[in-house]
This record gives C-alpha cells, sequence and structure tokens, in this order.
C-alpha cells in the first residue's frame, strides 16, 4: 500500500515547506579575493609556508622495526588466513 505523504503531514501537523526561490545575486563577503591573492586577515592565520618543493630523498633514514602483530591469537591468525585463500578462489572476472 502506498504511503500518502500529504495525508501523513496533515495527520502529524506538518506544514508544508514554503517553495524555495533563487536569491538576486550571489552572497558575496567582502573579504573574498577577486585577483588570486588571500586577503591580509587570512594571511594572519598562516603558521608557516614551504619554499622548498618536497623530496623524498631528502629524508632521514629509519631503522627496521619488528612488524606490527595485527593478529595476536592463533584463532585470529587462522581466520585470516582462509579469507585471504578464499578470496583467491572466488571468479571475479566472469
Amino acid at each position: 500500500m502506498p504511503l500518502n505523504l500529504g495525508a501523513a503531514a496533515r495527520a502529524y501537523g506538518v506544514a508544508r515547506p514554503a517553495p524555495v526561490r533563487p536569491s538576486a545575486a550571489p552572497n558575496q563577503t567582502p573579504d573574498a579575493p577577486t585577483s588570486g591573492t588571500a586577503p591580509k586577515t587570512v594571511n594572519g592565520l598562516v603558521a608557516g609556508a614551504v619554499r622548498v618543493p618536497a623530496d623524498p630523498a631528502n629524508a632521514p633514514a629509519t631503522t627496521p622495526q619488528a612488524a606490527f602483530a595485527m593478529y595476536t591469537r592463533a584463532a585470529d591468525r587462522i581466520e585470516a588466513a582462509v579469507q585471504v585463500a578464499v578470496g583467491r578462489t572466488i571468479d571475479v572476472r566472469g
């Protein structure tokens, strides 16, 4: 049985929404940049700027660490291995 929304709205005392009218002009704030530069108030909020492009070769060397054990119980490891095996046997290409 389809739901009659008008009857349901009247039963619960819900008023009909006012129609939406487009505004005459888009809202513009006085601080909105027009030339691609940030206003002075925003520049005061910036903590710093990067002047050199990022290069992974300059990253500090890290030492290898022990692997993070995601599954600490034997039952969890077995379940994960079974799910991987099932995932490999499912034919997703048809």
